[in-house]
C-alpha cells in the first residue's frame, strides 16, 4: 500500500509544479492534483489507524453528508470550467 509520506510527498512536488506553471490553466491542473494527493494522504492514515487499532470504529458525524454534496458540488463546478475552457481552446484551432 502506498502510504501518506508518499502520497504527501507528491502533492508536495504537484505544488512545485503549480509554482513553476507557465498558464493558470496548468496551475489550476497541478493544484488539484495536489488537492487529490493530500485527500489519499488522509485516507491512508486514517485506514492505517483503523487497522493498526481494530477496536476504533469510524464514528459518522453531522457534518459528513453536507460536506459530500459541497465535495460534489466543487466537483460540477471544475469539471463545468474545464469543459469551457477546452471549448475555448478548440475554438482558437
Amino acid at each position: 500500500m502506498i502510504t501518506a509520506a508518499e502520497y504527501q510527498a507528491w502533492a508536495e512536488e504537484s505544488l512545485e509544479w503549480a509554482r513553476i506553471a507557465t498558464t493558470e490553466s496548468s496551475r489550476a491542473a497541478y493544484i488539484r492534483w495536489a488537492e487529490t494527493w493530500l485527500e489519499l494522504a488522509s485516507r491512508v492514515e486514517r485506514l492505517t489507524a483503523l487497522i493498526e487499532d481494530s477496536s476504533k470504529e469510524p464514528t459518522p458525524t453531522a457534518e459528513w453528508p453536507r460536506n459530500r454534496i459541497e465535495m460534489r458540488m466543487q466537483k460540477r463546478r471544475r469539471s463545468s470550467a474545464r469543459f469551457d475552457q477546452l471549448a475555448f481552446d478548440f475554438a482558437k484551432i
